[in-house]
């Protein structure tokens, strides 16, 4: 009779045993299906909220990612903006950071709230950033950036080849161009043009106000010389008709 106890309280232990390791386990992998789970929904929102970061308008035909753009379009981080010729795309974030890129411009460009970042392989961009976002820029033969302590309002232009141009119109940005490292103020240009080109910018300040007035200096002095031709042919004219 003892023995029959002992082997069922020996049986009964097993079981019990059998039971919590049973239990252990499902607890186990229940806990490891709950951490997969929220691993893996944040893996996918994450890029999400970090890439939604602003809207894009067109005028004109614009792709993203090859495929045509659409104003009002949400810009998703790492994406390749191309715009045509005789067109335009303004991008806004939400950090109030806007890039205006102009026809025939290409530029891909990633963006968070406390940076905006691009790589431009050809074109022109106009940008505009608030203090607290900082910029990274780079062409294929150029860098700047900014450290966004204040606002900055800026012009990039570059050939494929050829150089790139940078017009400073607002704030302080640091460039890096080969070994020349430099930082453009307000005001003030820097090319990596080996022929000049770049430095029309200046130039093109003086050929919009000055070549207006050289031109209507010339236009007035021919005006004075018609004149006077003219007076001296009425004089003639009148002096032989009383002959």
């Amino acid at each position: 009779m003892k023995k029959m106890l002992s082997g069922n309280r020996l049986h009964n232990l097993i079981d019990s045993r059998s039971l919590i390791r049973i239990v252990r386990r499902g607890i186990a992998t229940s806990v490891a299906t709950a951490l997969l789970n929220v691993i893996t929904m944040a893996a996918v929102s994450s890029p999400r909220s970090e890439s939604s970061m602003g809207n894009i308008n067109v005028l004109g035909t614009v792709k993203i990612d090859g495929q045509n753009a659409l104003s009002g379009q949400t810009l998703f981080s790492g994406s390749s903006i191309v715009t045509s010729a005789n067109s335009e795309s303004l991008i806004e974030y939400e950090n109030f950071g806007r890039l205006k890129l102009a026809a025939e411009t290409e530029l891909l460009i990633d963006s968070s709230k406390q940076r905006i970042s691009g790589s431009l392989q050809k074109g022109e961009v106009l940008g505009s950033l608030p203090a607290g976002v900082s910029l990274d820029f780079k062409t294929s033969d150029f860098s700047m950036a900014t450290d966004a302590s204040e606002r900055v309002i800026f012009t990039i232009q570059t050939k494929e080849c050829d150089g790139t141009n940078l017009s400073v119109r607002e704030g302080t940005v640091n460039v890096r161009a080969g070994d020349k490292v430099r930082t453009v103020k307000a005001g003030e240009n820097f090319s990596t043009f080996a022929d000049g080109a770049a430095t029309q910018g200046a130039q093109n300040n003086f050929s919009h106000r000055k070549r207006v007035g050289l031109i209507i200096g010339i236009g007035a002095a021919i005006g004075v010389v018609l004149a006077v031709v003219l007076g001296n042919r009425n004089q003639q004219t009148t002096g032989f008709g009383k002959a």
